[in-house]
């Protein structure tokens, strides 16, 4: 299914075929995204998993963990 949607978005080209599926598919990922939200909210957990996000701990902070995050944004792939 995917692979015959693929063809037919490459055969129509970039205006006909593209655009014409993104003006369908970005609404649609958004609709995704608050539906999650939603859903997310009416669990238990969600007021202590925002809480650990945006909530930081500067207790945790070393200078052993600033290295290593400094050393992660120069080299992420070491």
């Amino acid at each position: 299914m995917i692979v015959v949607l693929c063809v037919y978005v490459l055969q129509q080209g970039v205006k006909k075929g593209i655009d014409r599926l993104n003006l369908i598919l970005m609404p649609l990922l958004l609709i995704i995204f608050v539906g999650l939200l939603v859903y997310s909210m009416y669990q238990d957990s969600f007021l202590a998993s925002c809480k650990f996000l945006f909530a930081p701990n500067f207790g945790k902070l070393t200078p052993q963990v600033i290295v290593d995050a400094i050393g992660q944004a120069f080299f992420p792939y070491l």
